[in-house]
This record gives structure tokens, sequence and C-alpha cells, in this order.
């Protein structure tokens, strides 16, 4: 260990080790390439977005090799293809995007500037090397391609995340991707204010450029964080909307049912709003089965659940209970008009024979019973005279 003169240690310089950084940042992308083409063999939810991000990773892990070799191979290598890389990386990025939310993929957005990133990238290339007209090109290249592509992204995703996943982690993901186009546009900044600090290639070991790649590296993991984010919440979503709906119709199941008949009971027992319950079931389910196979009962039950939901006001919900059985809550409803509504369910469901595959059609009918609120001291009790009150009309000859 070398000694001053003094006998003390010498005072460290600040140490800048962009390259060091560079491959740190050239083993995250690695790994998220390879942990999204796990992620898209193994799970099934949005397997085509996952491999757009998996390809954008290693667009990325090919410009950072490009980069981290400045000065051992051609420098049209570590400034022009590898800043054309990066960009292409954030059009593929877009477009997995777009594809995850549903949006219109642009893929002639995509190409012109895939087109203008290579045709600036060939116009620094032709500059005269260390101009500072090609040094302020390349830099252009590499940031205002990833910049223009999340500012667009923010704008179009910003509906479709908050419908799909609330307001709160909507605004959590846009933020993110803010932040990072505001840093790479920073940078093109930076390099027109002080072009001898910050117009540097990033693989030259400079202060500013150890700077830079370490924000870029918070950058890139934070991307991939948001991204992960978006599909375990889809995942999660998709998740909670399976154990609270029936897998054959659709409809709400009997979990789903219970908690929105103990929220209209909270309701009137707060302000008094009325609300009925119909127990509906299939007259002679089992028959349909014995004649027909077990499929057309499932046919049958999809068909009647879906003229249920078709007859109903957009505020009343329908659920299957399980077997052939169904139940209907109809909300801020007085008794008669329950009583005609419920009537009206019937009088669909039997006007809308189900047809068959030979072409015969198979005429369904129901019966319903009726309870209302007020008139049960507990969501348990109101349930219960709703199923005695379909016991009823079972036994007055169905149909009813």
């Amino acid at each position: 260990c070398p000694f001053r003169a003094d006998g003390r240690l010498p005072v460290a310089s600040p140490m800048t080790h962009a390259p060091v950084v560079l491959i740190l940042i050239l083993l995250q992308q690695s790994l998220a390439a390879g942990a999204w083409l796990l992620a898209s063999s193994f799970l099934r939810v949005s397997p085509r977005p996952i491999r757009h991000w998996a390809a954008a990773s290693g667009l990325v892990a090919g410009g950072l090799v490009l980069y981290a070799s400045t000065g051992q191979v051609p420098t049209v290598l570590t400034h022009d293809v590898a800043n054309v890389l990066i960009t292409l990386s954030f059009i593929v990025l877009r477009r997995g995007l777009q594809v995850f939310l549903r949006l219109p993929v642009t893929d002639r957005q995509h190409l012109t500037l895939a087109g203008l990133t290579v045709g600036l990238a060939l116009w620094g290339w032709a500059l005269e090397s260390g101009a500072a007209e090609a040094s302020l090109l390349s830099i252009l290249v590499a940031t205002a391609g990833p910049a223009g592509c999340l500012a667009v992204l923010v704008h179009e995703a910003r509906g479709p995340l908050r419908r799909e996943f609330g307001r709160r982690p909507a605004m959590v993901v846009l933020a993110v991707w803010c932040l990072v186009a505001v840093a790479f546009m920073a940078r093109f900044v930076a390099a027109l204010l002080w072009p001898a600090q910050a117009a540097q290639p990033v693989g030259v070991d400079t202060l500013f450029n150890t700077v830079l790649v370490m924000a870029l590296m918070v950058g890139g993991l934070a991307l991939h964080l948001m991204l992960a984010l978006l599909v375990i919440l889809r995942l999660a979503l998709k998740l909670r909307h399976l154990s609270r709906h029936d897998v054959l119709t659709g409809l709400p199941n009997r979990r789903l049912m219970q908690e929105e008949i103990a929220a209209a009971w909270s309701r009137h027992a707060r302000h008094g709003e009325p609300c009925a319950l119909l127990a509906v079931d299939i007259d002679h389910f089992k028959r349909v089965n014995d004649r027909h196979g077990h499929g057309v009962g499932d046919d049958a039950l999809v068909h009647v659940g879906r003229t249920l939901r078709e007859a109903l006001r957009s505020d009343d919900c329908v659920a299957r209970m399980g077997g052939e059985e169904f139940c209907v809550l109809l909300r801020s409803c007085s008794a008669g008009e329950a009583e005609r509504q419920a009537e009206r369910l019937r009088a669909a469901v039997a006007g809308a024979p189900l047809q068959l595959a030979d072409g015969q059609s198979l005429t369904l009918t129901v019966s319903i019973g009726v309870a209302m609120a007020p008139g049960a001291a507990e969501p348990e009790l109101l349930m219960a005279q709703a199923d005695g009150a379909l016991y009823a009309a079972k036994h007055a000859g169905r149909d009813r």
C-alpha cells in the first residue's frame, strides 16, 4: 500500500467505474430476458407481451455489450449500432405493452421510428469521428427514441391501466415510466449544456457516465418491476374473478352473491332502501340431463343464465348458486315491482327455447320464489324466505 512522504495514506480521488456498472446492467438485462422467457413458458397470462419484453431485454443487453467494448471494437459498433439497439428495445417494449393492454398495435409508427433512428445513426457515422456534431447526434439517437416511446406510451396507456388495475397502481406505473423518459431527455439536455462532461460515449469511464449508467441501472430495474407488477396484478385479478364467478355460466357464484346481499342489506339497514331476493330453479332439470345428456344440460344452464341476465336491469345481479338454482338480487325494488320483475323473468325463460344441435328446440321453464326486505330480520332469513317461496311455487305446479 503506497504511503505519502509524511506516512499518511493518500487521499482517494473520485472513482469512476462506468464500464463496471455497464457489466452489471448487462447481467441485469440478461437475467430479465431469461426470466421473461421462463415466465412466457410457464404462465398462461399474457405470453405474447412477455415474449416482447424478453426480446427488449435481449436488445438492451446487446447494446450494453457494445457500449462496454468501447476502444476495443470499431466506433460504429460502440456508438451507432449500440444506440440503435437501445431504441429498438423500447419500440419492442412499447409494442408488447400495447398487446398486453389490448391497445391498437401501431406498427407503422414503430417502423417509422426505427427507420428514423437508423438514418440518424448513419448520418452520425458519416460525420467526422470525434466531431461535436457526431457526438450530439449519437446521444440524440440514444435518448430521443426511448423517451418518445415512453412518453407516447404514458398517454395511450393511462385509460386502460386505470380501468383494469385501478387508479393507484396505474399512477405508480405511469410515474415510473415518466421518470425514465425524463431521465433519457435529461441526458441529451446535459450534453447540450456541458458537452465536455456529458457528451462522451457512455462506455467512456467518466464521473458523469458513472452516474448516468447507475441511473440507467435503477431505471431498467424499475421498468421490469412495473412490468412484473402488471402481470402479477392481472393474474391476481383473474384468480379473484375465478373464485367469485361460476366457471360454466360466467355468472357470479354463491360467494359473490352473498357479498352482494350483505351490501344490499347494509344499505337497507342504514337508509331503509328496499330490496328483493328471487330464488330461481329450472323445472324438471333432471329430465333434461336424462333425455339429452349432460352436455345439453350444461347448455341449458348457460342459456337460462344468459336469459336471466339479459332480462334484468343494469343495477340488478343474478348468480348461479349451484346445480340448476339461480339467485337474483333486485336493488331499490318494492314488493309489487319485485313480483312483476319475477314474472318477466319467468316469461323470458319460457319464451326463449334452447336450440339443440339437431335443429330441434327445448322449452325450459323456471319456478321463482320472492322475498322482500323489509320483511326479514337478517340476510340469512331473507334467503330462507326466498327458498320457501320457491318450494311453494314448485308445489303449486311449477312455471310460476
